[in-house]
């Protein structure tokens, strides 16, 4: 139930605005997200130093996400900017290699921005993160708490069986 992907380079990718050298490589994956109005695919910063699970307004309002105003929190991000953060419901689904894992989870919604960061909260904690940084891959394990689904295409079933 391993997931392997590929470090991306953020340099050129237009859904996340991060100021980094072309020579550095962050953990950038690629997510889908479903609301009652559909999906959206965006790439998604893995960031362990980061608490919460974010997304921008315009995401959420593509989603038709409806956010819950008793469920606004102010969250302090580097460098000790405060960021208001409302609470929506959302299904996250990571998916790589003939493997699909899934889950709802309750994500934070910021209205500036235009990038979406997995952080601890219904996301990492959910998993076993490791980062191999010589060969720019980053493995995710679904671990004891992950509340979703993994499913494997069976095409992917079989070329694992013949191995």
């Amino acid at each position: 139930r391993r997931r392997h992907t590929r470090y991306i380079s953020v340099t050129g990718v237009q859904t996340c605005a991060l100021p980094i050298s072309t020579h550095i490589f962050r953990p950038v994956i690629p997510v889908d997200l479903a609301g009652p109005d559909g999906e959206v695919d965006f790439y998604a910063l893995v960031d362990t130093g980061s608490d919460d699970t974010l997304i921008p307004r315009c995401v959420a309002d593509e989603l038709g996400l409806q956010t819950d105003e008793d469920r606004v929190e102010e969250v302090t991000g580097i460098g000790g900017e405060k960021i208001s953060v409302a609470q929506a419901d959302v299904e996250l689904r990571i998916t790589e290699g003939g493997e699909a894992a899934f889950w709802n989870a309750s994500i934070g919604v910021i209205d500036e921005g235009d990038y979406v960061i997995l952080g601890h909260k219904s996301c990492l904690e959910f998993f076993t993160a490791t980062f191999h940084g010589n060969s720019h891959v980053l493995e995710l394990t679904p671990n004891r708490t992950f509340p979703g689904t993994v499913e494997r295409s069976e095409e992917h079933t079989s070329e694992l069986q013949s191995h």
